[in-house]
């Protein structure tokens, strides 16, 4: 997400960076490609930032495997930060 003011400057700008760099484990929808390429934001996505961590070493140093009990997220975890209206809705 690229957080604009009401005039329209991208944070970027506000923040008076250089660039900017949002990275996700998954794909960007087409409109956040769009935008992020007219805002000069820089996008990486979870088959870029495997590459990445290829490239630099850090994938299979130390193969560990973790239960997915122990990073998936439940609806409960999420409850403190969706607007009550929205939860009730569509989580319940």
């Amino acid at each position: 997400m690229i957080c604009m003011t009401p005039t329209g400057k991208a944070i970027v700008n506000l923040a008076d960076a250089d660039h900017m760099l949002f990275v996700t484990t998954s794909n960007y929808s087409s409109g956040a490609i769009e935008y992020a390429a007219s805002s000069g934001v820089s996008l990486i996505n979870g088959s870029e930032l495997l590459k990445l961590l290829s490239t630099y070493g850090f994938l299979h140093k130390n193969d560990v495997t973790i239960a997915p009990s122990e990073w998936q997220l439940t609806v409960s975890d999420l409850k403190p930060y969706v607007p009550t209206d929205i939860y009730s809705r569509f989580f319940l």
